[in-house]
């Protein structure tokens, strides 16, 4: 599989100029970096999967949801994606790893610089957002619609 060369440019000249420390796996065509958080998970890992037409930008919370919390989870994680404007959380229902997924298109024209930020920044962002809320049903504190209920009043 190929990647751009023209797109991983765009990407890493985001990541140069904004002081973003990265690796690039040239095997898997992806750049890996991570970002420090204000939520209770504190960092997360971010991907960023160059291919051909597009790219993929995915940040990883540090921990998997236990199998007797995932129900609850993905319940959480349906309340916030149905208020998202840009992106996704997803979990693996396997193991319980959740992630924010941002894809962008650039066949025919490589996305603007403004672009590439914001696919870059929204991902962790919506973990720093609603992390604390996630750690909260992740631990079993509090249950989906609890958890939901208390992101805006976290944040005033």
């Amino acid at each position: 599989m190929t990647y751009s060369k023209d797109l991983y440019d765009s990407i890493t000249s985001y990541l140069d100029n904004d002081n973003w420390h990265y690796t690039f796996n040239e095997e898997r065509h992806v750049i890996e970096c991570a970002t420090e958080l204000e939520c209770k998970f504190k960092k997360c890992n971010i991907i960023i999967d160059v291919r051909e037409t597009n790219y993929l930008v995915l940040a990883f919370i540090p921990l998997n949801t236990d199998e007797e919390q995932r129900k609850e989870m993905a319940s959480l994680l349906n309340m916030i994606n149905y208020s998202m404007l840009f992106g996704d959380f997803e979990m693996d229902p396997a193991d319980g790893e959740i992630r924010v997924r941002v894809a962008v298109d650039a066949d025919g024209a490589l996305p603007s610089a403004e672009t590439v930020k914001n696919s870059i920044i929204i991902p962790p962002l919506m973990i720093d957002r609603y992390g604390n809320a996630i750690a909260a049903v992740m631990m079993g504190f509090s249950n989906a619609e609890e958890a939901f209920n208390s992101i805006d009043k976290e944040k005033s």
